[in-house]
Order: C-alpha cells, then sequence, then structure tokens
C-alpha cells in the first residue's frame, strides 16, 4: 500500500495530524496547500469564484498525489469537501469530538444563509455517508486528547494497515461484496494483500471473472457454478447440494478447493451430521474432488449454545478435516478473532461495519485490525460488559502491549447480568482467564476498602449502601476462583497527582455522575487533601439543594474542582470550578472556563494497574 488519506471534518485536526506524521517517517501532504501552491490561489479564493472548477482541480490534484512509485507510502491530509477518492488509496476517517464547537471559533461559515446548527447538519448530512461508504478504519478522538496520543493512534493505525497484506490475517480473509462494491472489493484485495473476494449467488448477479474467487452457490441453481470455471472456490450450501450433484455439473469442472457450508438458525447437532454427510457424498460421487472444507455458521444467542456449538464440531476437528466455524450474531463475533488461526476461511465486508447489512459478515476490517499481528500462541483478554463497544479499553490495553512487546491481544465480549456464569465458563474453557469488567457487570464482584481486598468470590450479585464498598473492575481466576481488584481506584489516584503537576494540589470538589466509577472516585479522594461538597447524578442534574438520607447539600457558587463521570449532560447548569476532569470516552467537551482534564490519565494507570495486577 502505497497511499493513505486522512478525511474528516473541518477542525477534527488532519493537518496537524499529518505533519507530525512526517517523524514517523512517511512522506506527508496536504491537498489545500498542494492546491494553493499550484494554483497561487488560496482554496477559498477559488471556491468564492467557482465551487465546481475547485473540486474539479481538488479531484485532478488528489489523483495525481496518489499516482506514485515512492517506495516510502504517502499520507495525505483531505479536506471536508473533497468526496472522491481514488481507489487506490486506503481511507482513514477522523472523527474528534466537539469538531464542531472548535468550527464556529476558527473558521469561516460556509453556509451564511444558515443557522450554525443546520450548517452543521448539512455538513454531517452529505460528508459522513460518504465517509461510512469509503473509509477503512474510523478513529474516534475524545476532545482534549493530548496531541502526542491522537498522532500514536493514527500512526499504529497506519502500520497496522500496512502491515496487512504479510499478516496471516490476509491469507485467509475474502471481502464478501453485494453487487453495488463488487469493484471496490476487487481494488481492495489487492490494496490489501487479502485472499481474494468471495461472490455469493443471492446478491450478486453480474460475476466477474476473476482467479481469486470463492463462488458461493446460494440458490437451487447448479448451472451457475458452471459459469464460474475460473474461481479459485467453490461453497455449496448444503441445502443445495443434492441438486448439484443430481446434475453431475462437478463431472465437467476442474476439481478445486470446495467448501460444503450450513448456516442453521439455531445449534442442533442434525446440522453437524448433515455437513458429514455431504463430505461424503461427494467423496463418492466425485472422489476426484479431494480438497473439502466444512463451514458451520450457526446462529448463536447464549453462550450455553456457543459451548454446545463448539462441541459439536469436535468430531471434525479430531479427524483433522478442514473447519470454518463463524458463530452468527453481533454479540459473539469476538469468537471469529479466537478462530483466526483455525479457520480455513475469514471474511470481511466491503464496508465500514456501521453501514452494511446484517446478512453480511460480522467484522470489518476495523474489527480486525488490532489482531492481525497475533499468532497461534497469542495470549487473549477480555473486557466483559454490555455494551462493550463504545469502550476504548483496548488502545490502552494495545499500547502497553506494543511498549512491553507482549503476545497479548484484548477482545471486547458482549455479556448481560444473567449470562455471568455461562459466559465465564466459555471464556474459561478457551483460556482467558484475565478480564476487565464494565457497568453492569461489576455488581457480581465487590471489594471491601481502599486496598481492593476480596469481599466475595464467584459469581454472585452483592447490593450494598456502604460507600466503602466497591466494585471490581478486574479479575483473574487463581485456584480455582475469581478474584478481583478496583483499578478504578488507582485511576483516581493519578488524576489527581496530575492535578498537583498543573500546581492545583488540593480543594473542594463536586462530582457529577453516581454510577459504579463513584464509589472508587470517592475512596480515593478520601485519601487525598480534597474534599467533597456536592455530588449529584445525570439523573438529578445541577440542582439547587440534593436531599438524601445522610445530608442536605447545597450547590455551591464555585469549587476548585468538578469530576465529570456522566458525559455532556454535565455542562447545563454546573458551577463554576477552576478545573474539570472528564473521567469517560466519549462526547467529552472541553471546559471553556477551566484548566481542563481528560480521562486519559485516569484510563492509563487503570489499564497499568490492570495488568500489573494479571502478571502478579
Amino acid at each position: 500500500m502505497k497511499t493513505i488519506l486522512i478525511v474528516g471534518h473541518r477542525c477534527s485536526g488532519k493537518t496537524s495530524i499529518v505533519d507530525a506524521l512526517k517523524n514517523e517517517g512517511y512522506t506527508t501532504f496536504d491537498l489545500d496547500r498542494e492546491i494553493e501552491s499550484s494554483q497561487k490561489l488560496s482554496p477559498s479564493q477559488i471556491i468564492a469564484d467557482n465551487e465546481s472548477r475547485f473540486r474539479e482541480i481538488e479531484t485532478k490534484t488528489l489523483a495525481r498525489l496518489c499516482e506514485h512509485k515512492d517506495p516510502t507510502p504517502r499520507i495525505i491530509s483531505v479536506g471536508a469537501g473533497c468526496l472522491e477518492f481514488p481507489h487506490n488509496a486506503a481511507v482513514i476517517w477522523v472523527y474528534r469530538d466537539a469538531w464542531s464547537h472548535v468550527a464556529k471559533n476558527e473558521r469561516d461559515r460556509l453556509k451564511p444563509e444558515m443557522s450554525f446548527e443546520e450548517e452543521v447538519a448539512w455538513m454531517r448530512a452529505i460528508r459522513e455517508p460518504v465517509w461510512k461508504r469509503r473509509a477503512h478504519l474510523k478513529i474516534d478522538i475524545p476532545d482534549g486528547r493530548r496531541f502526542d496520543r491522537v498522532v500514536e493512534k493514527v500512526a499504529e493505525s497506519i502500520a497496522l494497515l500496512i502491515r496487512v497484506a504479510e499478516s496471516d490475517f490476509a491469507k485467509t480473509t475474502w471481502i464478501v461484496a453485494p453487487q453495488q462494491d463488487i469493484e471496490r472489493a476487487m481494488i481492495d484485495v489487492d490494496l490489501f494483500g487479502l485472499a481474494g473476494i468471495e461472490c455469493r449467488s443471492d446478491l450478486v448477479q453480474h460475476v466477474p471473472e476473476r482467479e481469486n474467487m470463492i463462488a458461493s452457490l446460494r440458490h437451487p441453481d447448479p448451472d451457475w457454478l458452471s459459469a464460474r470455471v475460473s474461481a479459485k472456490i467453490f461453497d455449496i450450501d448444503i441445502e443445495y447440494l443434492p441438486s448439484v450433484l443430481d446434475s453431475q455439473v462437478l463431472n465437467d469442472l476442474d476439481p478445486r478447493t470446495l467448501i460444503l457450508s450450513c448456516h442453521p438458525d439455531r445449534v442442533d447437532p442434525i446440522d453437524v451430521e448433515r455437513l458429514i454427510k455431504a463430505g461424503r457424498a461427494v467423496s463418492e460421487s466425485n472422489p476426484l474432488w479431494t480438497d473439502l472444507v466444512f463451514k458451520y455458521a450457526p446462529k448463536v444467542e447464549t453462550f450455553d449454545q456457543l459451548g454446545f456449538a463448539r462441541a459439536l464440531i469436535l468430531p471434525i476437528q479430531n479427524a483433522g478435516l478442514s473447519l470454518t466455524f463463524l458463530p452468527q450474531g453481533q454479540r459473539f463475533r469476538f469468537f471469529r478473532i479466537l478462530n483466526l488461526h483455525t479457520n480455513t476461511t475469514n471474511y470481511i465486508p466491503s464496508r465500514l461495519n456501521c453501514c452494511h447489512q446484517s446478512h453480511i459478515a460480522a467484522l470489518d476490517l476495523q474489527d480486525w485490525l488490532d489482531h492481525i499481528d497475533t499468532n497461534p500462541q497469542t495470549k487473549y483478554r477480555a473486557l466483559i460488559g454490555d455494551p462493550v463497544d463504545g469502550s476504548q479499553g483496548s488502545f490502552w490495553h494495545n499500547r502497553e502491549n506494543r511498549e512491553e512487546n507482549e503476545n497479548t491481544s484484548y477482545l471486547k465480549v458482549p455479556m448481560s447480568n444473567d449470562e455471568v456464569e455461562s459466559g465465564l465458563a466459555q471464556l474459561l474453557s478457551l483460556g482467558i482467564d484475565e478480564l476487565s469488567v464494565t457497568s453492569p457487570l461489576k455488581k457480581h464482584f465487590a471489594l471491601n476498602g481502599h486496598q481492593g481486598i476480596p469481599k466475595s468470590y464467584g459469581i454472585q450479585i452483592l447490593e450494598t449502601p456502604d460507600t466503602d464498598i466497591r466494585f471490581a473492575n478486574t479479575l483473574k481466576y487463581v485456584n480455582r476462583k475469581w478474584t478481583g481488584i478496583d483499578t478504578d481506584y488507582i485511576g483516581m489516584l493519578s488524576a489527581l497527582e496530575e492535578l498537583k503537576g498543573r500546581g492545583i494540589d488540593k480543594g473542594t470538589i463536586a462530582l457529577f455522575g453516581r454510577g459504579d466509577v463513584s464509589r472508587a472516585v470517592l475512596a480515593a479522594i478520601k485519601e487525598s487533601d480534597w474534599q467533597v461538597v456536592y455530588h449529584t447524578g445525570a439523573r438529578d442534574g445541577w440542582v439547587e439543594e440534593l436531599t438524601s438520607s445522610e445530608n442536605n447539600t447545597e450547590l455551591p457558587a464555585s469549587v476548585n474542582l468538578i469530576v465529570n463521570m456522566s458525559g455532556s449532560a454535565a455542562f447545563d447548569g454546573a458551577c463554576k470550578c477552576d478545573a474539570w476532569i472528564d473521567l469517560h470516552y466519549n462526547n467529552t467537551q472541553i471546559h471553556p472556563a477551566a484548566i481542563y482534564f481528560t480521562g486519559d490519565t485516569f484510563f492509563e494507570a487503570q489499564a497499568k494497574a490492570q495488568r500489573k495486577f494479571w502478571s502478579t
């Protein structure tokens, strides 16, 4: 791969990021600067005169920059209004929280006839659908994140994209494309060095002549295979295998890899038996077709069903036969990552997960990227909870993996309260015995005291009004039992230390948020010289007087520090403060009148403490 485009809304930091990437050894360009250099006019001047002419210049200039033979990859920052991208470039969509707030204050209006809110809505409606369709990755940047960490994240994503072609992942991964995405899929196969494209007969009417293709029969028409003589692999759903064998169409085709696939809407032993019988039938009727692969892709809805499905495929695995096991459903897509090195074939859609249809493959390139460097000896750790998709815990853990050169990887495993027992049993059977826990599962593991001494082991909900009792967010399985610590407590201590480094030593605190994290935050504050004078939550908001069974608390006119644990709602009605800390990932917003701190120090310290606990 020779070119990567950085796209996104105005004021997302694209140009600054690309400029900083020069230090990472890349050749970098800013598209607007290139246009201004060649045209001797600024983009805004050209647009004011003739926007259509500017877009034409923009498209031609970008195409020229992408056509090069430099051995060093080119990284190009692209203006937000450019919506036509050359196919020979990978696209990274950078999305910065609160970009519109910055744009309002730092950039000229694009549509002065609209209100600013209407203009933002227009930009999102016109541009984001294009980025969703065209981007290979989307990087979310919390507002206020340290710039060096932003650059580090983008640089690592670029490095991983470049390494895809050399990974084990690429050798077995096929792009599943509907008709409208076939052209792009073929280009992306070459761009990333993937195995090829899968053309399903129910999704593709006009199949290209291409060797690196799986031709998948998904309707009862054996002659469809006859027209796919160039395909490297055939895939036949066993529902239609009888008609294929009766027609003897395979007799007239050169033998090649044949996938016998089963996609039931339940987990049932009869389906695996049907797969094995299908293999025998092919061997008897077409003995020259010896390269058989069994693909079992049942719909899985519970962890018990997952365990049952894993047991059903044991006869195929024990016989040493080629197998692809793909549990269907968003909740169990993490299992595909675990199977990367054992599945004969893996699949990704032709677009980002946020816009592909549900019947396309469940994992896109973005989901896979953190795991492409894994190998069969990789140790997996997991974040459990519901939801888990929004967590950036993987950012910190993968960062630590690289720094410590560890052969570990970090999964996100959705797990609800009533799935804990069966879910943890399945993870243990997969060798995953070190876990990070998010809400609401923290309530299953309660800890007493600031040292994090386990109060209860095992799987039970322990409800308590005692504010000294906190909920474990880090678990490991030792001596046949789960033990845990609360690293939120350690994260808050580190955040308070960061304040000292900025000359804010102690004072009064107002807390916004009453979730599970707040107990650890309160415990850490108790060990400091700070004083909590007000504590509310998103449900109540900033009210003049809080009334509880313990005390009556008036909203102060100002405090030294506000700790926000509940998102952007904390801004409405907040009292004045000298410093503000956000302890959440998304929808952050820099406080205009206070020294602002993201939760990065909190989350980084938390991740380090988790890893220390796991390794001791």
